[in-house]
């Protein structure tokens, strides 16, 4: 996990830089509002992670952030200086580095060809682009037609990167990406953040997430419904405690079930529980029968699921 990447820098009125600044952003279309009245804030050199499932409103923000799509209400703020709308967005993106969900490029090229058009929009630094090309490894004299997912999203990363942005957004960065792929990614973050850029990312990956981000964003139905740092996400996440025996002492466990415990799964055998307070449900299994136990940290898979699933039952 990504430790120490809430870095902050101070701008010359004396406040924290907010390289992102979102206040009361709204898109609708037609009679579905895909986001309502959205804010938050990102400090530089902050790595934060955006999630929420599929239709939450996460690339249609994205688009807003970048000028790509102009919202019906609120503003949005980038680099402590840039004011964007579809019209001033380019001031700001030589200062931006963008990898796309869906990846768009231009097929007759080859992956040099298109990193040297790229080069010629936004820059490019030298050193940067040697280290990108040392660590993705990307296939540069083929077309980009022929190229498989995986390397098209190298080329990607590379073309975002390469002019050494102080701005990254990126929706699902590692799609395509194989295992080996996803850790050079996640190391080239940590590089990214080190440096002091702010890094924004959009994924379904949360191992990804948890990993690359130090701070937590959760949208869904077009709100921001959990934003805060990743440890006290993680430090809420409660316990996992599972428990194995006969058919009896798993139906005597149910019956005296306290009434803040959550069942995760559960068998003739065996009860998997959710439980915040590890004492409390000490003292309640020290007057109960059972087999076996095993008390754990909550992984953070486990809350996005649960948020995942309360989604599945919000009216929309």
């Amino acid at each position: 996990m990504l430790t120490g990447s809430l870095v902050l820098t101070t701008s010359d009125n004396g406040f924290d830089m907010r390289t992102i600044h979102v206040a009361n952003l709204t898109k609708q279309f037609g009679d579905t509002i895909a986001v309502r009245d959205v804010n938050f804030s990102i400090n530089k050199g902050e790595v934060v992670g955006f999630v929420g499932p599929n239709g939450a409103g996460k690339t249609t923000t994205i688009a807003m952030l970048l000028g790509f799509m102009k919202p019906h209400k609120g503003s949005v703020k980038l680099l402590d200086k840039y004011v964007i709308t579809p019209e001033t967005a380019h001031l700001a993106h030589k200062h931006i580095g963008y990898v796309a969900g869906d990846i768009t490029l231009f097929d007759g090229m080859t992956g040099q060809q298109y990193l040297q058009f790229m080069g010629h929009r936004f820059g490019v630094d030298a050193t940067v682009r040697k280290r990108l090309d040392d660590k993705l490894s990307p296939q540069l004299d083929k077309r980009l037609k022929h190229l498989s997912r995986g390397n098209k999203q190298k080329i990607s990363l590379i073309a975002a990167l390469q002019h050494d942005p102080d701005l990254i957004i990126m929706d699902e960065p590692t799609s395509g990406l194989d295992p080996l792929m996803q850790e050079t990614f996640l190391s080239i973050i940590r590089e990214e953040a080190h440096r002091g850029a702010t890094v924004f990312m959009s994924s379904h990956i949360l191992s990804e997430v948890a990993r690359a981000c130090s701070r937590i964003i959760f949208m869904k139905n077009g709100r921001i419904m959990t934003d805060k740092p990743l440890k006290e996400i993680e430090s809420n996440a409660g316990k996992l405690i599972r428990l194995s025996g006969a058919d009896d002492q798993i139906k005597a466990l149910l019956a005296s079930l306290p009434g803040d415990a959550k069942i995760i799964s559960q068998s003739k055998t065996h009860l998997e529980l959710r439980y915040d307070d590890v004492h409390a449900a000490l003292r309640w299994l020290n007057t109960k029968s059972f087999d076996d136990i095993s008390i754990e940290d909550r992984q953070l898979d486990y809350l996005f699921i649960d948020l995942y699933k309360d989604e599945e039952t919000t009216p929309a």
